[in-house]
């Protein structure tokens, strides 16, 4: 339909005006951006530019979205700081920061002149990058209080104009970090790909005390592509992917981890100075769901899962070098009493690990080493409230794994909390395999070489207190066959038998357990802590007593008052007996002596 002649003259004139609307704003928008440019500038010519100097490239403003732009924000050391901090021998950390865009929008001015609130609906920066600069370790930095306070302590927020302040959003993308050493010039530290969303952000007054500020967000979100530092002390770096954290669904997730040790088997405890062990481990996806963050001002850590996937772990101990004897690792469950915070975590799973761990002694050329495979854990009780504690809460971890790569172990720990005692219980079981699998454990760890035989099964029970612990091993093999092993001189290398110890070997051991026509041998187990050494040295070493005396001659600590399947029926009783009679006989001894 054509337009008469008086809507022609409507719509120029419509036109006209929403033309001179746009060239105004813009012209408006021109100006305005002229004198925030101006007047940032100014105020930047009054900051100290002994220290940092702080410029851009652009500003821009709109007033129809409310809305600044500054781009290309460069903020770098002076060359007096820099000369400084060359001199210095322990200078504090310079800092290099730019920002390729930062962008604020939805500003509430008119509150902001009432003095009511700041409102902002939006601030975002893209692409910011920092690099820090100093001498040594970023994590050995201690903070240096200069007297002036921080810019967010109580006297700086409570004391303010404004009853609040609501923030839409906040967003970093593509954020990148590093740190450079400048005593080495290495990046010890980078980190790429941050980016980081936090959603309604409100500070407001305390209701009833208009002196204490609340903080409130609706949501936060991190993410970090890839991550990379070196860790205090120089023995580790660690390598991350793919985190993600989520505030309100309470989630964290980790792609891969990996903790690096900076030296070679061999070389690791000689640099460190002490016999320790040397940690080489990484994971597939790390994952934790239901976390509650806000318990973390409260020095909380609750979460309901923690899944790990491809946990890898080679540890090796290199005893060679002399144990450090003032250090008294404590049992995993005390350990978790004593954490300097409460944690509450409802179940840890990790599916498909491998476990490595090795030894070196004086005199072998290789370590030893026991290899568990496909390995599963079900872990669940980790809670350390005083509450739970009082009520007897445990930790309870069922493992499942391939022995050498060719048996099945499943392991089963009963750990109580705060227990006074120390008190905790263990039992597992691990199916048959050719002797001959254990010959990397034994070759380079007791000098044993197992020639022939078939192990059938090994079951066993266990209890522990602090410093003791008793139980009993049924242990079932046929035709084992032993060579003892000593070392030829260091420069050749190489291992022969030992015909002695090897005829006293084949000899005197039980080839066979049962032997024909006779009941199995069941070993008492019994060890005393070696309180320098860690849990799992102190649970092996319990097992490895039990096998001894069932393949050694004698009736001395086999366990002939009941049959096994007695024994398994009753076993927490039995094993607390065994317990009382050994510090019995251990009480009778020490009278004697004195």
């Amino acid at each position: 339909m054509a337009l008469s002649r008086k809507q022609k003259r409507w719509m120029i004139i419509l036109g006209s005006i929403l033309l001179l609307l746009i060239i105004l704003t813009i012209f408006a928008n021109s100006i305005i951006s002229n004198k925030a440019d101006t007047f940032l500038r100014t105020q930047l010519s009054k900051l100290d530019s002994t220290q940092y100097i702080i410029d851009y490239e652009k500003i821009r403003v709109n007033i129809f979205n409310r809305s600044v732009r500054v781009y290309g924000i460069r903020i770098t050391p002076s060359e007096t700081l820099l000369e400084k901090t060359e001199r210095s021998p322990a200078p504090p950390p310079v800092i290099e920061a730019s920002v390729d865009r930062l962008r604020i929008t939805g500003v509430g001015i008119m509150a902001a002149i009432k003095g009511n609130a700041i409102k902002v609906g939006t601030i975002r920066l893209r692409d910011p990058g920092i690099v820090v600069y100093g001498k040594g370790n970023l994590l050995e930095y201690k903070s240096q209080d200069n007297g002036n306070g921080s810019l967010f302590d109580s006297d700086t927020t409570a004391g303010g104009q404004f009853k609040g302040a609501f923030l839409g959003s906040f967003k970093i993308d593509n954020a990148r970090m590093a740190y450079i050493d400048l005593l080495t010039g290495d990046t010890s530290m980078a980190s790429n790909g941050l980016n980081i969303a936090v959603e309604d952000i409100r500070i407001s007054q305390a209701e009833g005390d208009s002196l204490t500020q609340v903080l409130d967000i609706h949501d936060l979100s991190i993410e970090l592509a890839s991550h990379h530092m070196e860790l205090p002390g120089g023995f580790y770096s660690m390598k991350t992917a793919g985190l993600n954290i989520g505030y309100k669904d309470g989630s964290f997730s980790l792609d891969t981890f990996q903790l690096i040790p900076a030296y070679p088997i061999g070389s690791f405890s000689k640099v460190f100075g002490k016999q320790t062990d040397r940690f080489d481990i990484s994971s597939g996806n790390i994952s934790l769901s239901g976390i509650v963050f806000d318990s973390l001002m409260n020095r909380k850590f609750i979460a309901e899962e923690l899944v790990i996937t491809h946990p890898h772990a080679d540890i090796c101990r290199d005893k060679r070098v002399a144990r450090d004897m003032s250090i008294f690792p404590k049992l995993f469950q005390t350990a978790v009493a004593e954490l300097p915070f409460q944690l509450s975590i409802g179940s840890v799973s990790t599916f498909d690990g491998y476990l490595k761990y090795q030894e070196i002694l004086e005199g072998a050329k290789y370590p030893g080493m026991v290899i568990l495979d496909k390995l599963s854990m079900d872990i669940s009780g980790l809670c350390n409230y005083p509450d739970s504690i009082k009520k007897g809460q445990a930790i309870h971890v069922d493992a499942k794994a391939q022995l050498m790569n060719h048996s099945p172990v499943q392991i089963y720990f009963y750990l109580p909390i705060g227990n006074h005692a120390e008190y905790f219980t263990f039992h597992g079981y691990a199916g048959s395999f050719p002797a001959v699998k254990l010959n990397p454990t034994l070759e380079n760890m007791v000098y044993v070489e197992a020639t022939g035989g078939t192990v059938n099964n090994v079951e066993f029970y266990g209890m522990a207190m602090k410093d003791t612990a008793v139980g009993r091993i049924e242990f079932i093999y046929t035709d084992l066959a032993m060579s003892v092993l000593k070392k030829k001189k260091e420069q050749e290398g190489v291992v022969e038998e030992n015909k002695f110890l090897s005829f006293v070997a084949r000899t005197a051991m039980h080839k066979n357990n049962p032997h024909e026509g006779k009941d199995p041998r069941i070993a008492k187990m019994s060890f005393v802590r070696d309180p320098n050494k860690g849990f799992f040295n102190y649970f092996w070493k319990t097992i490895q007593n039990g096998i001894i005396v069932t393949l050694t001659p004698g009736k001395k600590n086999l366990a002939e008052d009941m049959s096994w399947a007695e024994f398994k029926n009753d076993w927490r009783k039995v094993l607390m007996d065994d317990w009382n009679a050994l510090q019995l006989k251990q009480e009778k001894k020490n009278k004697k002596k004195k």
